[in-house]
């Protein structure tokens, strides 16, 4: 029913299109925040 987890390399090429996205905007401000924000594996919930 569902296809691959997604892995790391694909959350950080995700996460790296984002920011560009946010960058191409003039969301500056916001995506220079980002890279300060910390990103917990799912495992780290539980």
């Amino acid at each position: 029913m569902f296809g691959p987890k997604p892995t790391l390399q694909d959350r950080q090429h995700l996460y790296q299109l984002i920011i560009s996205q946010l960058l191409n905007e003039c969301y500056t401000n916001v995506s220079n925040s980002l890279p300060e924000v910390k990103t917990y594996s799912h495992a780290s919930f539980i």
